[in-house]
């Protein structure tokens, strides 16, 4: 299985604002599609009221930020061939986290959550260099990190498998 972490929840606007669209999306499974054959396994929150983005808002006394975009436009990848749409919340959070240390493949998503998961996966993880000027925070060690697999660009993944 090739596991995407798409983060979403509370960081869904800034992750879109950093370039992390829809179209990044699509263009890293068309590459993967192009190039393998086994499944992709899409791994994202939510909306809802036990999600992440709930929490925030509660954090902050029920002042939190709106989403001005709405979660269900990643629908578009569950109709799409080999590609399996894993929309959960704090109730799947040990399912999803353990698919994704246990896939062959992962690609972080720019989260603490696949991070971590990054750590613990024995397979191959896939990072894009860009997470480090958009999270600087998490990823600024991100490579000299044995076994991390960094990309500048979507078309280098393929070097990667």
């Amino acid at each position: 299985i090739f596991s995407i972490h798409m983060r979403r929840g509370d960081l869904y606007n800034y992750t879109y604002n950093e370039g992390y669209d829809l179209e990044y999306y699509k263009n890293i499974i068309n590459l993967l599609k192009e190039k393998l054959d086994i499944p992709i396994h899409i791994y994202t929150e939510k909306s809802g009221n036990n999600t992440t983005t709930k929490l925030i808002k509660c954090r902050n006394n029920g002042h939190a930020k709106r989403n001005n975009v709405g979660h269900d436009d990643i629908e578009i990848f569950r109709n799409m061939e080999g590609i399996v749409l894993k929309r959960g919340d704090l109730s799947d959070f040990s399912e999803h986290f353990n698919e994704m240390c246990r896939s062959k493949y992962l690609m972080l998503g720019l989260s603490s959550l696949s991070l971590l998961a990054g750590f613990i996966n024995k397979g191959k993880v896939i990072v894009d260099e860009k997470y480090i000027k958009s999270r600087v925070n998490l990823f600024k060690n991100i490579k000299i990190i044995p076994d991390f697999n960094i990309f500048k660009e979507i078309e280098e993944i393929s070097k990667f498998f």
